[in-house]
């Protein structure tokens, strides 16, 4: 049974409207991003997934690149992947019916807090892996509003 099929059979019975974002949307976005690791989350009016890429996925330092209603940096991106779950567990936990986590290999049911440590962890991965890579090529980087020269 492939990844969709097994998320759409836990997720689908939970949802009382929307169910083309599972059945539609999800669907084609998780085939069209094979083995990428991703936190979905399932609520009675619908589906939310975000994906988490490689640290060599997001835009190089510097670069902006259309997002959403305008442009945005890697960190920007990035910023919005590891807040991903923070809406739902403050004002809006019990509108969340299941949440899951695919890890590249194979999907898991997790609860919230899971998610958001998750999701942490894997910015700080990102960043790291950025600040290596920078620090390798003598790129500029920008710490606490603050340019500097990596040497």
């Amino acid at each position: 049974m492939s990844i969709f099929d097994q998320l759409q059979a836990a997720c689908l019975p939970h949802l009382e409207t929307y169910r083309d974002d599972l059945v539609k949307h999800d669907k084609e976005i998780i085939a069209n991003r094979h083995g990428v690791p991703f936190v979905h989350v399932t609520c009675a009016n619908g589906t939310h997934i975000c994906f988490m890429p490689s640290a060599a996925d997001y835009p190089a330092p510097g670069v902006y690149v259309p997002y959403l209603f305008g442009t945005a940096n890697r960190d920007h991106v990035l910023e919005q992947v590891v807040t991903f779950v923070d809406y739902w567990l403050r004002p809006c936990a019990e509108t969340v019916k299941a949440v899951y986590w695919f890890d590249g290999q194979r999907l898991r049911k997790i609860d919230l807090e899971k998610a958001q440590k998750l999701l942490r962890d894997y910015g700080r991965r990102v960043r790291d892996t950025w600040r290596r890579a920078d620090f390798e090529i003598g790129v500029g980087c920008v710490a606490d509003g603050v340019t500097a020269a990596v040497a």
